[in-house]
């Protein structure tokens, strides 16, 4: 089971302090190198304050309730247009909540989407990470181009450019979020 609450500084940061290697990698990817999760705890601190949509995703655990991901969305600075992000502790670990969250977030999404005046969603993932081009497929995004080029410095990260809109198809049954 897990628990959807607004965006709480300490509860995020227990996030950013175990996130998965592939997330943090991916956050490296786009800076251009190698990145400390207090940095990206700073930029999503900073991007909150500016922009109130944004959520810490628990999971009950024996004794309490156990901060697992953050999800948000920011304004892109485009009149209707919102950049969505998840990201979450250890994918193998916590498979199962971040599966109920893909299907809390898809059926969500629609309804924030119109309370916000969003008509369309963005959001890029790194191409070779294992889980999230399926994540975001499950969620409804539809998959507009590759984009190579990123990360500076003569590297070579693709990454996967993906967008929501209102009128997209209905998604795919649940996939499997384990690595393959």
């Amino acid at each position: 089971m897990i628990d959807v609450r607004p965006y709480d500084a300490p509860a995020a940061l227990s996030v950013f302090e175990r996130l998965d290697r592939w997330d943090l990698f991916e956050a490296g990817a786009v800076r251009g190198g190698r990145t400390h999760y207090l940095s990206l705890f700073a930029d999503w601190h900073a991007v909150h304050a500016a922009n109130p949509l944004a959520w810490v995703l628990h999971v009950r655990q024996p004794l309490r309730w156990l901060p697992f991901a953050v999800v948000g969305i920011a304004n892109t600075g485009q009149a209707g247009v919102g950049g969505a992000a998840f990201l979450s502790c250890n994918h193998d670990l916590f498979a199962r909540p971040i599966a109920q969250a893909a299907v809390l977030i898809r059926d969500r999404m629609p309804v924030v989407a119109q309370q916000q005046g969003i008509g369309r969603i963005e959001a890029r993932c790194l191409a070779a990470h294992p889980t999230a081009s399926r994540f975001l497929t499950y969620l409804g995004f539809a998959h507009e181009a590759d984009m190579p080029g990123f990360g500076g410095r003569g590297a070579a990260h693709v990454f996967r450019q993906f967008a929501w809109t209102p009128d997209q198809p209905d998604p795919q049954p649940a996939p499997d979020l384990k690595e393959t």
